[in-house]
């Protein structure tokens, strides 16, 4: 397998293209891909060779797993933020075979969700060069409301433990995982081996005799003793909650990065002027009808309700409220949108459809999407304005292209390109591009709930929720605090402690 899963820039799409012809040549098992571009001018170069969804793709849902299955995806790297059943679900449902990680060094953040270290330092995660922010030191405080902070809320609080699922072997085979994938990319050679001899051995000895297998003791303790981190199962079966974390960092191998200011705003003037053309759209992203009308009033020519639905910010607007709002605002000509979650799984999407079909009444709607799998419901509502929201991660033309035959109209740029990255998309790309201009960007998507984990709580089990009581921010080592949000499904969105500032020309 080849991994070309990094995103890819516009001015990278001429080497990428000799990537895949020599690629064609050599003759690999299959493309391990994120970008939509890869996919697009692999299936135009090289088309002989099958595609592999990457977990970079963040899939969630079966509705994701169809839509790849049709652009000709032979295998997808699910989410590592869902369990096993939900896997063998989404592969039931899509006839797309399913491989997932088992050993090994693990992201705490949603993949290709988390932007800290691509907004900080210019080191994406979604290119592989992550600067691991998550392997700081963080101190949990309050901002706002009285509320009582756990002794355990300082230290290093996102630091994941590394995955390990040697004695759950029975358990991939039964849900009928095709391929087990061991995380070795920072590992030396003479530490995997021994790794993958173990889980070659359980899985031999399983398919050899089932009823009669049990995981062997010795080689658990041969697991134990060569450890890095501390180990978990992740979400295989369960949140892990503040099992899944290490936060005292004892035994943290490496750290990549420190505390870092956000890139201050540098005031300039283009090299050569040139003529303005159509003035750009003034769009506000808003959580409330309150909030909506406040933008109007302001200002604003679009508003786009946020369906997260934040705890101290109240629920997604109803159905009714929004009919009545989005009528109210095609009279003075604002443009509205409803944006889906960032994440959707089962319980998501079906959530997603519902209020799609309750806003079937809207034709003028703009219907935005984070997904494949939401922007494929969406279609099959007959929503004619569909927008590619920045969590699909869209950086080059080809990409933008490839969402066009799927219905996309217009498309909000990755919130990581640079100025000059983000003018030479504008300039390629044949569709409307959105740009975040303004305000604090999620930085860190998370299915690990901070606060309860400091509590010892889970959130999906018996929780307290402090959440309702008091605004959060996470405080780095250099004394910036970064906004911490808790949406209505409990994930944690952990903002930028700097505004995003672009100037649009």
């Amino acid at each position: 397998y080849f991994t070309l899963n990094s995103l890819i820039v516009d001015s990278q799409l001429a080497e990428l293209r000799s990537v895949l012809s020599m690629l064609g040549r050599l003759g690999p098992d299959a493309i391990i891909v994120q970008d939509l571009a890869v996919a697009s001018l692999a299936r135009e170069i090289c088309v002989q060779i099958p595609l592999h969804a990457s977990t970079m793709m963040n899939v969630h849902n079966a509705e994701t797993a169809l839509t790849l299955k049709m652009m000709g995806f032979a295998r997808i790297i699910p989410s590592r933020d869902i369990p096993l059943h939900e896997i063998r679900r989404i592969r039931e449902q899509s006839g797309v075979e399913m491989e997932c990680f088992v050993h090994g060094d693990m992201c705490i953040s949603q993949s290709s969700q988390c932007y800290l270290s691509g907004i900080l330092f210019g080191e994406s995660a979604n290119c592989g060069r992550c600067m691991k922010p998550c392997r700081w030191q963080w101190k949990l405080v309050t901002t706002r409301g009285d509320a009582e902070l756990s002794p355990q809320g300082q230290g290093y609080l996102l630091a994941r433990k590394d995955l390990c699922l040697l004695s759950h072997v029975p358990a991939l085979v039964q849900n009928e995982i095709a391929a087990l994938k061991i995380e070795g990319r920072m590992r030396s050679a003479e530490f995997l081996a021994p790794v993958v001899t173990l889980y070659r051995k359980a899985v031999d000895a399983y398919f050899e005799d089932p009823a009669a297998y049990a995981t062997n003791a010795a080689d658990m303790q041969k697991i134990f003793a060569q450890r890095v981190r501390e180990m978990t199962t992740a979400h295989s079966f369960s949140n892990p909650g503040s099992g899944g974390v290490e936060i005292s960092g004892r035994r943290e191998p490496r750290f990549f990065s420190h505390a870092a200011p956000a890139p201050g705003l540098t005031i300039g003037h283009n090299g050569t002027a040139k003529p303005v053309g159509t003035a750009p759209e003034l769009i506000v992203h808003v959580a409330s009808i309150a909030g909506a009308q406040a933008a109007v009033e302001a200002g604003a020519e679009a508003v786009y309700f946020c369906h997260e639905g934040y705890s101290l910010h109240g629920p997604a607007p109803a159905a009714d409220a929004l009919i009545d709002f989005v009528r109210q605002a095609s009279r003075t000509g604002v443009r509205v949108g409803v944006l889906m979650p960032h994440i959707c799984d089962e319980r998501g999407m079906a959530e997603w459809r519902r209020r799609l079909q309750e806003l079937g009444s809207l034709g003028s709607l703009t219907i935005g999407a984070s997904s494949l799998g939401g922007l494929q419901v969406a279609r099959d509502q007959r929503y004619r304005s569909l927008l590619a929201d920045y969590p699909l991660n869209v950086t080059n033309s080809v990409a933008a292209d490839e969402l066009s035959t799927m219905g996309v109209a217009r498309v909000t740029a990755s919130v990581e390109l640079t100025f000059s990255q983000l003018a030479e998309f504008m300039t390629a790309v044949r569709m409307p591009v959105e740009v975040i201009v303004q305000g604090p960007v999620c930085g860190m998507l998370l299915e690990h709930c901070v606060l309860a984990a400091a509590w010892s709580e889970n959130p999906q089990g018996v929780c307290s929720m402090r959440c309702r009581r008091a605004a959060y921010a996470m405080e780095d080592t250099g004394g910036q605090r970064h906004p911490l949000e808790f949406d209505r499904r409990c994930r944690n969105h952990l903002f930028t402690a700097a505004e995003d500032r672009k100037s649009v020309v």
